[in-house]
């Protein structure tokens, strides 16, 4: 992996009144219900202005109605187009970030540079060419609540509608699929939840 400092070209989003990165809090949540779990969203993008202008909204929307506070992170691969202006005015609004990379890397760092920023208890990997299968994310957030640890969506060969696919990481059969699935998932614009244990055990797995 590149070195993380030549990774990032700037960070851009938010603060709350002590200078840490907002969230963008469910109203009323976290005074009912004292320390409540909290939900990342890693966007990989490129040149992808069109499709964010439409992905964004939709996601705030479903992340609000999944009931906790969340964030969304948008790495962007240094995008020539108006992504970089889309993604300047969304920074500005509470539980967005804009992470420019300092060139088009690999998904691989892309993903690798959310994952290392993202702050919540479960982070969720989403490709910018998701389409539709957004629509389950609120279903992804529920079936983690039900103690999964990781949540794929499928799409199968013949069938019309995605499926998910839901797993823990004991033993080493779990991992070693939770690592085969963070690898390819932004094929064919994949949405992936992993659990905040998931997420370290991929992190430390990538400094060895």
């Amino acid at each position: 992996h590149p070195a993380r400092h030549a990774v990032i070209a700037s960070i851009r989003c938010a603060h709350d009144p002590v200078g840490e990165p907002a969230w963008a809090h469910v109203s009323g949540w976290a005074q009912l219900s004292g320390s409540p779990r909290s939900v990342s969203c890693v966007v990989s993008c490129r040149n992808a202005a069109r499709l964010l202008s439409r992905l964004l909204p939709e996601m705030s929307d479903l992340l609000t109605e999944a009931g906790f506070p969340w964030e969304m992170m948008c790495v962007d691969g240094a995008s020539t187009d108006g992504t970089g202006e889309l993604l300047s005015e969304w920074s500005e609004i509470p539980g967005f970030t804009w992470i420019r990379l300092a060139r088009d890397y690999d998904e691989a760092v892309v993903i690798e540079t959310g994952m290392q920023h993202a702050r919540g208890d479960a982070v969720v990997l989403v490709g910018a060419t998701v389409g539709r299968s957004i629509e389950l994310l609120p279903e992804m957030i529920e079936k983690w609540e039900e103690g999964n640890e990781v949540v794929v969506v499928r799409h199968d060969e013949g069938r019309d509608n995605p499926r998910l696919v839901c797993w823990s990481i004991d033993g080493s059969d779990g991992m070693a699929n939770a690592l085969d699935d963070e690898r390819s998932v932004m094929d064919e614009g994949q949405l992936m939840l992993l659990d905040r244990q998931v997420v370290d055990l991929l992190l430390q797995a990538t400094r060895t």
